[in-house]
């Protein structure tokens, strides 16, 4: 990506005015792009000049202020400072606004999810979701953002190239009607073959000795570890971000078995099936499933760690 001070003025300046920098008309017209960067780079200096309706200051130290020419300055100033703060987080930072579009991604936002910046400036939210998980933002966590103006939890998107990550992710409204959204990559952790018991209270003993994995919201899973790989056949990216659903046969699918143990979940704290389930190669073992709700400080349903384990050594075909 170029790190040159004279894109990182296109890059601002699209962020303000919430378009593709390509779109933008050339840096050229206003000042000469190389001269820029060699100025900066030799003299601890500033250079102001007007770009694109905006007056533009840029600093040795690669720091962009820009204002608009046509608003008044203390107007310009907090939309730029903002967007200054946030660029230097190191956490993934955007805003998106009221019609689930992206008026502002910063820098590791875009990157961990492998796009350049302009690539999602405008792009729908959906762009890094499957169809189910985008389902249970649409219908379940942003009218709770809406209606309570804060939201946290776990959810699994996907990057540019369709590989899953468990993100631990932040959602608030703010006045101006568009939501501010933090992205930590949690992938690693939650793929990770060790186990902190304290994430689920009350989860059986020797979880060390079980097949482990948990699962976000609506039953997708977030969390694998080596034993739930070994008796499942999945490996960690084979399998986030899939429905729990997978590893039930299909007339279990087909009677709702898996949506109703979730449901029985929510809402009586924990629920304990035994049954068959379904290999990756497509073999059933019999197996105890036991899974347990998290909730959050607030009593909001976060998800579900399971607990699986083979009960007999009889295996069928599918």
């Amino acid at each position: 990506m170029d790190d040159s001070l004279s894109y990182a003025v296109i890059l601002a300046v699209a962020d303000a005015e919430g378009a593709d920098p390509t779109d933008l008309s050339p840096l050229s017209d206003a000042i000469d792009p190389e001269a820029l960067d060699l100025l900066l780079s030799k003299n601890e200096s500033q250079v102001r000049f007007n770009y694109h309706g905006y007056t533009v200051t840029v600093d040795h130290r690669g720091v962009v202020n820009i204002e608009s020419v046509n608003s008044k300055p203390s107007q310009g100033r907090k939309s730029v400072d903002a967007h200054r703060v946030m660029e230097t987080a190191r956490e993934g930072m955007s805003l998106v606004r009221s019609d689930g579009t992206f008026a502002f991604v910063n820098s590791a936002f875009a990157n961990l999810f492998g796009y350049n910046r302009h690539e999602l400036l405008g792009e729908h939210w959906t762009v890094l979701y499957h169809e189910g998980e985008a389902k249970r933002l649409e219908e379940d966590i942003l009218p709770a953002v809406r209606e309570t103006g804060y939201w946290s939890g776990e959810t699994v998107r996907l990057t540019k190239h369709g590989e899953p990550r468990v993100t631990d992710h932040r959602l608030a409204l703010t006045d101006e009607d568009v939501i501010l959204c933090t992205a930590t990559d949690i992938t690693l952790d939650r793929t990770a073959s060790g186990l902190d018991a304290r994430d689920f209270d009350g989860m059986v003993d020797n979880m060390e000795e079980s097949a482990f994995f948990t699962l976000d919201h609506e039953g997708y899973v977030t969390r694998w570890n080596e034993e739930t790989g070994r008796l499942e056949g999945y490996e960690p990216c084979e399998i986030l971000g899939e429905h729990v659903s997978k590893f039930f046969p299909d007339e279990d699918r087909d009677q709702g078995l898996p949506e109703r143990l979730l449901e029985t979940a929510k809402n009586q704290g924990r629920v304990t099936d035994e049954g068959w389930r379904v290999r990756n190669d497509g073999t059933q073992f019999w197996a105890d499933m036991t899974m347990v709700a998290s909730y959050d400080d607030a009593g909001t349903i976060r998800g579900f760690g399971t607990v699986i384990s083979e009960t007999s050594e009889l295996s069928v075909s599918s």
